[in-house]
């Protein structure tokens, strides 16, 4: 893979630099290597390290000159660096992958680890920025040549971890066209009533997030599909309803 003509990536060297003369490593993974891979935009970047949040926090400042108002979810920090959207994220194990959960109890020791706890293969393909080395333990590559998604792990233990995977994965139908591996579907079709008990305002987030990609209706078509419509709110029910009577939209 060639990363050489990266706009973001000399930045996020410097970055790592920052990170390394401190003990750490930085990884860059998710939405950024995957769109480059596909030859689109990135939205935001994600990064991975060993670092705690705290000490995230202050090298995320230093090299940004801003950062968010707290420490988020899974300890998540974040800024703004040239206009581009930047957060970085500890290590979890898949013990420590359910929301909410103290951040003194979120814990990992590697990337490997982390990279299972993600929602997709095609979101786990990773740098590691000291020397721009590919991670890749799940084939996400290969799933990104099928235009497939599919879960790290066992599609029953993503979905046990997550109670609104169906919605992240129904807006990577939309956004990209990918196909859903068949296991996939039938955990997430078994689990459809999980939706109920997710977060409230994170499910709405994420349902917006669906309706504002190119092709909202075959995201509510998957939805429709695995039977996880009925188990939203009315509201949202009408609104996916009325999105499904859309045309379809051709994404490349």
């Amino acid at each position: 893979m060639n990363f050489g003509n990266v706009a973001w990536l000399p930045a996020l060297k410097d970055l790592s630099d920052r990170f390394a003369a401190r003990g750490y490593e930085l990884i860059v993974f998710g939405g950024a290597i995957r769109d480059h891979l596909l030859e689109r935009p990135p939205a935001d970047l994600d990064l991975l390290s060993d670092a705690r949040p705290e000490e995230s926090l202050k090298l995320l400042e230093a090299w940004a000159g801003n950062v968010g108002d707290a420490i988020g979810p899974f300890g998540v920090v974040a800024c703004v660096h040239n206009g581009m959207p930047v957060q970085v994220v500890p290590y979890r194990t898949l013990e420590c992958n359910t929301w909410p959960m103290p951040l003194s109890e979120i814990k990992g020791n590697n990337v490997e680890d982390h990279l299972a706890c993600l929602d997709a293969t095609i979101n786990t393909i990773s740098i590691r920025l000291a020397n721009l080395d590919v991670i890749d333990p799940f084939n996400g590559i290969g799933d990104l040549e099928k235009r497939l998604i599919r879960t790290p792990v066992s599609p029953r233990v993503s979905v046990g971890n997550n109670r609104l995977l169906a919605l992240r994965i129904a807006r990577f139908v939309a956004q990209l066209s990918f196909s859903v591996d068949s296991e996939l579907v039938a955990a997430l079709r078994e689990t459809a009533s999980g939706v109920a008990n997710g977060e409230p305002g994170f499910r709405d987030q994420l349902l917006e997030n669906i309706l504002a990609v190119e092709d909202p209706r075959a995201a509510a078509d998957f939805l429709t599909e695995v039977e996880v419509v009925e188990h939203l709110p009315a509201h949202w029910r009408q609104r996916l309803d009325e999105v499904r009577k859309l045309p379809p939209v051709s994404v490349k």
